[in-house]
């Protein structure tokens, strides 16, 4: 009886551990393009389930691979062996982990989570229950790192918001990039950076200056044009006809002044 009692506890053990491989492997890993980092909250949970199970390397390796479909697998070999020159199969737990992370996940600044927190839209209990909303809320509050939130990133949010107007999107981009780049951006940078576009944007739209020689050309072109039956014309358009001869100039300079009509 006793050894019939042992071998049926060596039996349960052995139903509790493939319960828990099977568990660690049941879920795909098919990450939601909407999401920003479906990776890193995939690897979240499993790092707490590998944690509490004590997981090996190798059963972490095995319940990766058999969550990734055929072609996300090909995907994160790829990247593995390009990056760190292994092959899959001798690859770390970690470096799955990092290669799927990189594929994956959307690259986020500080700033990116914090504008993000700020467009964040609750439509009511019936939409998403109020419990759920407030633990997203506090998510967001995490993500914002108010330890690193002072006067010049409050400046920067505001500025980013404030350039709502359609015809900025240019610029609009342009401080976002740069912001994304480089969080700790000061206000007084991001001024600097605007001025600098619109004074560029200014000097490609002004005209481009004629040469000298176009200059002389065209004046030249204009006087013969007004050559007519011995008569230049003047520059003024605004003079009134020459009563001697009808062309748009003074009368006392016209050439015709003191000609006698011979008419009958």
């Amino acid at each position: 009886m006793v050894d019939s009692d042992d071998s049926m506890d060596d039996d349960k053990t052995v139903i509790s551990k493939d319960k828990s491989k099977s568990f660690l492997h049941a879920n795909v890993f098919n990450p939601d393009p909407s999401q920003a980092t479906p990776a890193s909250d995939w690897f979240e949970k499993f790092n707490l389930i590998w944690s509490l199970e004590k997981t090996s390397d190798e059963n972490k390796k095995l319940g990766i691979f058999k969550a990734l479909p055929q072609n996300l697998f090909i995907q994160v070999r790829n990247r593995v062996e390009g990056d760190t020159g292994v092959g899959i199969a001798d690859a770390t737990a970690d470096q799955l982990k990092t290669a799927m992370i990189s594929l994956f996940d959307k690259r986020e600044s500080t700033f990116a989570k914090r504008y993000a927190a700020l467009q964040l839209e609750w439509k009511g209990d019936s939409s998403e229950p109020t419990s759920v909303f407030f633990a997203r809320l506090r998510r967001q509050i995490t993500n914002f790192d108010l330890s690193t939130f002072k006067e010049d990133q409050l400046g920067t949010l505001l500025l980013l918001i404030a350039m709502r107007a359609p015809h900025l999107d240019r610029v609009r981009t342009l401080v976002l990039t740069k912001l994304r780049e480089k969080p700790t951006m000061k206000l007084s940078d991001c001024e600097d950076l605007i001025l600098d576009h619109l004074a560029t944007a200014m000097e490609q739209k002004l005209p481009e200056t004629p040469s000298v020689n176009q200059v002389s050309h065209d004046a030249k072109k204009g006087r013969n044009k007004g050559q007519i039956n011995g008569c230049a014309e003047g520059d003024n358009t605004n003079w009134s006809a020459c009563i001697h001869c009808g062309r748009n100039h003074e009368s006392q300079t016209c050439r015709f002044k003191n000609a006698e009509c011979h008419t009958t």
